[in-house]
């Protein structure tokens, strides 16, 4: 587990969970490698990733940092995830908190604290950040390829977060704004042409009866298409999302500081 922040702060307050996925034990240059008697098609359509850590680490700076140090909306507690090639190390940190890697036990163990802190206050803003693969089969839902995605041969993406549901999960939640800001691809590799459904995990059963929230997903990138960043550094999808975040809309005469979920999109587009 790697909560790098849990104030329990009594009142309205900003809660984060970070995902960044760079390395994928089952994919193409990975640790896991099956038998080539038993190798899989879906290996090789994904690669080894370097963008994504170093977005999840810009994020989690910016949030311990500027984005996190508002008195009107501090951030309460961050959860973060990280798996890379080698050991994440955030700016300021003291060396002693090892980031825990993003598989689905990780995943599932950090979603559950992070729901229950978002659930205490109507005036919670819940805030959920991946980086990493990602695909989609038509119109379905979009999986997020944590890197234990593979593990089951026979349930492959079984270690794939469903978005879709995970977000009308949330629909149960207290926090009334809700942010969630995905940069990953949407396409389908041709491994996928003949699957009717992806299977993934639903972090939480949607709701039975759905709730209106002041909510916005955020994707970077359009159904069927690619996401695409430099190689070592924060994609401009996160670079321009941070610079979103920290730009109010105009303000009125006498009104406070803030930031939207109608402003946030546009502004990065």
């Amino acid at each position: 587990m790697t909560t790098l922040r849990d104030l329990a702060i009594d009142g309205p307050a900003l809660h984060a969970f970070v995902i960044g996925v760079g390395r994928y034990d089952w994919f193409k240059g990975g640790t896991h490698q099956r038998p080539r008697a038993r190798r899989d098609d879906h290996c090789r359509s994904f690669a080894q990733l370097m963008a994504p850590p170093v977005s999840a680490t810009a994020m989690c700076e910016a949030l311990l940092g500027p984005l996190g140090a508002r008195p009107e909306l501090p951030l309460g507690s961050l959860e973060v995830l990280i798996s890379a090639q080698e050991p994440v190390r955030l700016a300021g940190d003291d060396d002693s908190t090892e980031i825990a890697p993003a598989v689905m036990r990780e995943v599932t163990a950090a979603f559950e604290r992070w729901y229950e802190r978002c659930d205490g206050h109507a005036d919670n803003v819940a805030l959920f950040h991946f980086c990493g693969h990602g695909v989609q089969i038509g119109r379905g839902p979009h999986g997020l390829l944590l890197q234990d995605t593979g593990e089951n041969l026979f349930s492959y993406f079984a270690n794939a977060v469903d978005l879709d549901r995970t977000v009308q999960g949330m629909e149960d939640n207290a926090a009334e704004k809700q942010l969630f800001i995905v940069d990953a691809c949407r396409g389908m590799p041709s491994s996928l042409e003949d699957a009717a459904s992806l299977d993934a995990t639903a972090l939480k059963s949607p709701a039975r009866e759905p709730r209106s929230r002041d909510r916005l997903v955020l994707r970077s990138t359009d159904v069927t298409a690619d996401a695409y960043a430099r190689l070592k550094s924060p994609s401009l999808f996160t670079r321009a999302v941070l610079r979103a975040l920290s730009m109010p809309r105009e303000p009125r005469q006498g009104s406070r500081w803030e930031v939207t979920t109608d402003t946030i999109g546009p502004y990065v587009r």
